[in-house]
């Protein structure tokens, strides 16, 4: 893989290669990749740190990663099987998340093998929060059934999911989802997952981006980029 690196302050870009598809950047602006273990490098590309796999944390590849802001832990997303293609067509989506704790050089389970395909991962801008975007195929009708689920890293469990496709946290620390055949924007409590507004854009929503207090929410749609106050 080829990464690149956008500084907002200075505008300034670096890259290098690594063998991973895949990269975050942590709290230290550190650049974690993964490729059979969790890998640290400095803003050259340099490794720094490396845990490899163990017992519990064996998967060679990882799909998603997601470091959780302020603090030493990076979230990494495996797909464990998939289905679809070729001689797997028989095989049912399976997925995992592990968390790693850089500091003590460890890693726990956070979410057990789970029948689904693992679509994202992201963490809440206070750093208390994990969520996972996931899709069950319904194997008669080819249909995805889409869900979200909320991980309290202070509870240590599970506190709530929806049903819903292309969720994100903003800068307030709320889930936002915005659904393409009803062209709504909808924002949840990230503690209990209750509805707090929804609006439609009409227009069919295509990307969400926020700004950086969290209270303006630009989306695109084809041919249009909308603003709108979350206030």
């Amino acid at each position: 893989g080829l990464q690149f690196f956008i500084n907002d302050e200075t505008l300034s870009t670096r890259f290098f290669r690594t063998d991973s598809l895949i990269a975050t950047v942590d709290s230290k602006d550190q650049v974690a990749i993964y490729s059979r273990g969790l890998h640290i490098l400095n803003k050259e590309g340099e490794e720094i740190k490396a845990f490899r796999t163990t017992k519990i944390c064996d998967e060679d590849t990882a799909t998603h990663l997601a470091a959780v802001p302020g603090t030493d832990l990076i979230v990494s997303g495996h797909q464990t099987s998939l289905s679809d293609f070729g001689l797997n067509y028989n095989i049912e989506d399976k997925s995992r998340v592990l968390m790693w704790e850089l500091e003590k050089a460890t890693c726990i389970e956070l979410k057990k093998e789970f029948s689904g395909r693992l679509w994202s991962l992201s963490a809440s801008a206070d750093g208390r929060s994990v969520s996972f975007n996931y899709g069950v195929k319904d194997s008669t009708t080819g249909l995805w059934h889409s869900v979200v689920e909320i991980y309290d890293l202070i509870l240590a469990k599970e506190v709530c999911s929806l049903e819903v496709l292309n969720a994100r946290f903003n800068y307030q620390n709320q889930i936002v989802t915005y659904d393409t055949e009803y062209e709504t924007i909808s924002v949840f409590s990230a503690t209990d997952c209750t509805l707090q507004t929804e609006f439609e854009i009409g227009k069919e929503p295509l990307a969400l981006s926020f700004n950086s207090e969290g209270d303006i929410l630009a989306v695109a749609s084809e041919g249009l980029v909308s603003f709108w106050s979350l206030n």
